[in-house]
């Protein structure tokens, strides 16, 4: 989610609804496009942060919210066509998100990709990155190395949980370039999802 699926406006549209149902502070779109990836134990103590609303208490509220709003999540472009060529070459997926593994659902249900998915890790059923524990999972459930994995993310948490892992990694990115790829220009490769396909497609030539 955020690598290939864009659920972003209906999480910022989901908190936004809960913020207000909940009489806590506004946040705005770009404060909360800044949570995007944040383990939900976190973003939700900071949304709550200094009130009585406990965070279990809103994070049952955001969840509501979303699924209200979950038609607003959409594939990026040329996800569906990497994920096929990606499958085509014989490869093995795996999906590791700091999301809920009733959030995700959704999502996938939505864009009708689980069916692409070799294996998935969810943060409430293991630990969240930037802690590679779900990535490390993913390794050792088809018998591989970390030299022979990519990690592709869209995070820095995704890029920390790599390096933790020994796994490279792409960092996919959308129309706006993350203030924070700079400092991590040397540890993982920015591309955009055309570029990778374009890579992928090359790759099936070959």
């Amino acid at each position: 989610d955020g690598t290939l699926v864009d659920s972003s406006r209906s999480v910022i549209l989901a908190h936004q609804h809960a913020l207000e149902a909940l009489k806590l502070p506004y946040a705005s779109d770009d404060a909360l496009h800044g949570l995007l990836g944040h383990d939900k134990d976190q973003v939700c103590a900071e949304l709550t942060e200094n009130s009585d609303v406990t965070p279990d208490a809103y994070y049952q509220c955001f969840n509501h919210y979303y699924h209200v709003f979950c038609d607003q999540i959409k594939l990026f472009g040329d996800s569906l066509a990497i994920l096929t060529l990606a499958k085509k070459h014989g490869l093995k997926l795996t999906l590791a998100t700091n999301k809920t593994s009733e959030i995700v659902h959704a999502g996938l249900e939505k864009t009708g990709v689980s069916h692409c998915f070799d294996y998935m890790a969810f943060a409430n059923l293991s630990v969240a990155k930037p802690d590679p524990t779900m990535l490390n999972n993913s390794i050792a459930c088809f018998g591989l190395s970390p030299d022979q994995c990519l990690m592709v993310g869209d995070q820095r948490a995704d890029i920390d949980a790599a390096r933790a892992a020994c796994v490279k990694s792409i960092t996919l990115i959308d129309a706006h370039i993350p203030p924070w790829a700079l400092r991590y220009s040397e540890q993982s490769v920015f591309c955009r999802h055309s570029v990778f396909l374009q890579a992928l497609q090359m790759l099936n030539q070959a």
